[in-house]
């Protein structure tokens, strides 16, 4: 397997170098097996992107797989890992939630765990937090937005961890990233002056991933579950506040009347619209029948 990826791409000029697809047993070693050869071909100046199917297996490939390579090598390869911009923390926002009062044992809690965690990281990666943001819907408020939304004269500009990690990326010989990534961000690679060797590893659902992305949805259940979010979080959140707010100012409760029957509304419009997708895309199909197959 080395000796068949390093022939590939050494030897150019004596035929032009073809993709390879290679299978191999788990356990075998296919990640010393394609690193090893790939760090010689990538030497002085070419990159090595490795793209694999979890977050989970980007770090395993940082901590195992390469501190081994660097054991064999008599040069040393530093190796990158590059997750989407949501994975990070946005220091900016995270300041400005901290000057934001809540009545949420757990959202208080999670602030000060943040806080701790943050003497000690050194990626800003929340994944480090082992928290679900389903369950801590406040991570929601301080994940990055992408550097491009960065203000250059916020004091935390300069340290900015996602910045860091694309600057780390730019500087390393092997950038680990993810499936899902790699397909979002494709226009990106193929901009670069010198096209990077690339190992799509766990491939067996990357077809699958590559055709979900490409494909346009419409979430509409999404709409229904965020508009339930928003009113569990402003009954069990804020009543408090908002009656102490609202007090007998009349204004002020009219305004927030208005904003209830809003959504109410938008809940009503996103029901009648479910509705009449499935009235006119699924009642009347037969699905995984052999005449007809059910194509929306």
């Amino acid at each position: 397997m080395m000796n068949l990826i390093y022939n590939n791409y050494a030897a150019t000029k004596v035929h032009p170098a073809q993709n390879l697809v290679i299978e191999a047993p788990t356990g075998i070693g296919k990640s010393l097996g394609y690193t090893l050869p790939l760090s010689y071909l990538s030497r002085p100046h070419k990159q090595v992107i490795i793209s694999t199917s979890t977050t989970y297996l980007q770090e395993q490939l940082k901590e195992q797989a390469l501190p081994l390579l660097n054991d064999i090598l008599p040069f040393p390869v530093i190796a990158a890992v590059l997750k989407g911009n949501k994975h990070y923390i946005d220091l900016t926002k995270f300041m400005e939630q901290l000057a934001i009062y809540d009545n949420s044992a757990q959202t208080k809690f999670v602030k000060s765990q943040i806080l701790v965690w943050l003497t000690e990281t050194q990626t800003g990666d929340l994944d480090e937090l082992h928290l679900n943001a389903e369950q801590v819907p406040f991570l929601n408020s301080i994940k990055h937005d992408g550097v491009k939304w960065l203000d250059k004269q916020s004091a935390f500009y300069s340290d900015d961890f996602l910045r860091y990690a694309l600057a780390q990326a730019k500087r390393a010989d092997f950038v680990i990233i993810n499936h899902d990534y790699l397909l979002n961000n494709t226009a990106k690679f193929a901009e670069l002056p010198e096209k990077p060797y690339l190992v799509i590893d766990e491939a067996q659902d990357f077809a699958d991933r590559a055709a979900r992305i490409s494909q346009k949805h419409i979430r509409l259940f999404d709409g229904i579950a965020t508009y339930n979010k928003i009113i569990a979080m402003w009954q069990n959140n804020h009543d408090s506040q908002i009656k102490e707010l609202v007090g007998s100012d009349l204004s002020v409760q009219s305004v927030v009347v208005d904003i209830l029957n809003r959504l109410d509304g938008v809940k009503l419009s996103l029901n009648q619209l479910i509705d009449q997708t499935f009235n006119r895309f699924v009642a009347h199909r037969r699905l995984h029948s052999r005449e007809e197959n059910f194509e929306c």
